[in-house]
């Protein structure tokens, strides 16, 4: 199964939200379909400062969100572009979406931060936050890490950038990351394959053209994705 273009999805959300493990679902699903798969993460190194624990020393908000911007770039053209272009789907476990509630809430400006960032980087077709309190991220990821705590106060400033992200213009679907890991994966599912997969593999470029009467049916690569989009026409689910 090919795509006409590339998809590049974004999964954002706090650390413990459970974005590693959805992205790895995605696209463990998506190459049993067929479909060229590109799973990265960022930092693709450790930015500094990015996972550092309480007490340690730290950067400076502009010596960390430089660090960023350069690893991003590098990411960009070595990796995300080569793959869209490919036409790979390309799922990216943090993305800059992440910088900017995470260095906005360090104090850099994040209107700033957007700005840099889309002067190089391709906005996502669709972006998955994955929304949790602050108080049970921690609970989450220290089960799993046993590193030390953040300091609350900045995660709760990143929360809150998340919360007044503009959905439309980054293309944010937010879920709730309480709800149990195999039902949030099937939710991801469908609102991809409702909406950038099937604008990428109809070769039409008409979501409202009727399948009874489209001309293109036997280059349609949608029937293969619909028993994970039932809801083609309207609200995925």
């Amino acid at each position: 199964m090919k795509l006409n273009n590339g998809v590049l999805v974004a999964i954002e959300g706090l650390d413990g939200a459970g974005k590693t493990t959805q992205a790895r679902m995605l696209g463990e699903r998506l190459a049993d379909l067929g479909l060229r798969v590109a799973l990265t993460t960022e930092p693709t190194d450790v930015v500094p400062g990015q996972h550092t624990s309480a007490g340690a020393s730290r950067p400076t908000p502009e010596q960390q969100f430089d660090a960023s911007v350069l690893d991003r770039r590098e990411h960009v053209s070595a990796q995300l572009v080569p793959q869209l272009e490919a036409g790979a789907v390309v799922i990216v476990d943090r993305y800059y979406v992440s910088s900017i509630a995470h260095e906005g809430a360090r104090g850099v400006d994040p209107q700033l931060i957007r700005a840099v960032n889309e002067d190089f980087a391709p906005v996502p077709d669709i972006v998955f936050l994955l929304e949790i309190s602050p108080e049970q991220a921690l609970k989450r990821r220290d089960a799993l890490t046993n590193t030390g705590n953040e300091e609350i106060e900045e995660l709760r400033e990143a929360a809150a950038i998340f919360s007044a992200l503009p959905d439309e213009e980054l293309h944010i679907v937010r879920l709730d990351a309480r709800a149990p890991i195999d039902a949030l994966h099937q939710r991801i599912c469908r609102q991809l394959h409702a909406g950038p997969m099937f604008h990428a593999s109809c070769k039409k470029g008409d979501k409202l053209a009727c399948e009874p009467y489209c001309g293109l049916r036997e280059l349609c690569a949608f029937p293969e994705l619909r028993p994970l989009a039932p809801h083609r026409f309207g609200d995925p689910g």
